[in-house]
């Protein structure tokens, strides 16, 4: 075992709060807050708020993007994009992580709306309901409630 790279995760319970070391070959285990594992994060309160800012900043840049291209690039090239770089990070392990608040959900909604709205060439107070539907996009809830029938 390699100890340079061992880290431990525990999940904080509230009511024991019982620090100890851990050692393998007389070399301290660390423990940390929040591990990713396979791309998702989990954090020690077992809350997914670590997880969904971590997909919020990736889709940020992917959003960003499309928004300054708008009006330069073609809608199916925008759409596109959106699929590989927005749908790809939402779609990746949603049934662990869907059940999260719904504050969580709405920060992700926030930046789908902002998405569609670009790739659509439209206003920033549009709606967006009618564009979802034009463009064949999934909200994150229905990304998660797809992923649970299938």
């Amino acid at each position: 075992i390699s100890c340079g790279r061992q880290r431990l995760f525990k999940p904080r319970n509230k009511k024991v709060n019982d620090p100890f070391c851990l050692k393998i070959n007389d070399e301290h285990i660390e423990f940390v807050n929040c591990i990713k594992i396979l791309g998702v994060l989990f954090s020690q309160d077992m809350s997914w708020n670590a997880h969904i800012d971590y997909v919020q900043a990736k889709l940020s840049k992917s959003v960003g993007l499309i928004t300054k291209f708008k009006t330069v690039l073609p809608t199916h090239i925008k759409l596109t994009i959106y699929k590989s770089s927005v749908c790809s990070h939402l779609n990746y392990c949603n049934l662990i992580w869907g059940t999260t608040t719904k504050t969580n959900l709405t920060k992700l909604h926030l930046l789908q709306k902002k998405a569609v709205r670009a790739i659509s060439s439209v206003p920033s107070l549009h709606p967006t309901e009618s564009l979802f539907k034009a463009l064949n996009v999934k909200t994150i809830q229905k990304i998660y409630a797809f992923k649970l029938l299938t």
